[in-house]
C-alpha cells in the first residue's frame, strides 16, 4: 500500500513540472529519467525560478581575470 502511493506520486511529477512552468513562464524545469526494466525511472529534477535567476545575475560581480594555478603533486 505504501509503495503504491510513492509510485503514484512519481507519476504526477511531469504534471507538477508543467504546472510550475505554466505559472512561471521564464523559469526552467528539467526532469532526468533513466530507462529501467519496468519503464522510465526518475533520477533527478532541476528547478530554477526566474526571480532567482534575475537576482543572481543582478548581484554578481563582473569577473576580471583568472589566475592559472599549476598542480605539482603526486597525482598530476
Amino acid at each position: 500500500m505504501i509503495r503504491g502511493a510513492i509510485d503514484e506520486q512519481y507519476a504526477h511529477l511531469r504534471n507538477y513540472a508543467e504546472e510550475l512552468h505554466r505559472s512561471n513562464l521564464a523559469s526552467t524545469m528539467k526532469i532526468k529519467c533513466i530507462v529501467g526494466i519496468e519503464g522510465p525511472v526518475f533520477e533527478r529534477m532541476y528547478v530554477c525560478f526566474n526571480p532567482i535567476k534575475r537576482a543572481f545575475v543582478g548581484t554578481c560581480r563582473p569577473l576580471i581575470c583568472l589566475d592559472v594555478c599549476f598542480l605539482k603533486g603526486r597525482y598530476t
